[in-house]
């Protein structure tokens, strides 16, 4: 792993993961815009973060990398969690490769703490338990922004940025719009 600063040269492997992420991202309009008509916000939200921290902790235990048990990471898992804009996530979040944390790692702690900020506010306001039930077409829709366009984008997004940096980490912020309404098109 190696030492995130705010500069470091985009190779091809950056390049495509940038792309990547970009498409992931994008892609997540698609799936809200299916699931949407079934299911409400907070609901989603929830399903997406928490599905796709279940298919992180999968990964890390396929893998064989367990989670930090350190009070200390985990407090500064949860201010990433809340974090109010990319470009302090990113800042921030470069604190975890210094600490030794693999990017799958710190994606399965942000979205961990982010399932445990959401759902008490899906379940109090929208009792998810009462919805009909829903098409199969949502249940595909709200996996794939789950493992797709959450747990694998965070994955990559912490990759990223352990490889090139926050500074171009946020290109992905350029490549999204046009991505995202040429899947609108197309979808």
């Amino acid at each position: 792993m190696t030492t995130a600063t705010a500069n470091r040269p985009m190779n091809l492997l950056a390049w495509g993961l940038v792309l990547g992420l970009s498409a992931l991202w994008s892609g997540a309009y698609f799936f809200t815009g299916v699931a949407i008509n079934e299911v409400p916000p907070l609901t989603l939200a929830s399903l997406r973060v928490g599905l796709a921290v279940v298919a992180l902790y999968v990964a890390l235990a396929l893998m064989g990398i367990a989670m930090p048990r350190r009070v200390s990471v985990w407090a500064q898992i949860a201010c990433l969690g809340a974090a109010v804009s990319y470009v302090f996530a990113g800042i921030y979040g470069r604190r975890f490769a210094k600490m030794g944390m693999q990017p799958l790692q710190t994606a399965a702690g942000q979205l961990t703490c982010s399932t445990a900020i959401l759902l008490p506010f899906a379940l109090y306001f929208e009792q998810p338990w009462t919805l009909p039930g829903v098409s199969l077409e949502t249940v595909g829709a709200v996996v794939c922004i789950a493992v797709l366009s959450t747990a694998l984008a965070y994955y990559l997004y912490f990759r990223i940025l352990d490889l090139a940096g926050p500074t171009n980490l946020l290109l992905v912020t350029f490549i999204i719009p046009p991505l995202a309404i040429g899947l609108g098109v197309v979808g």
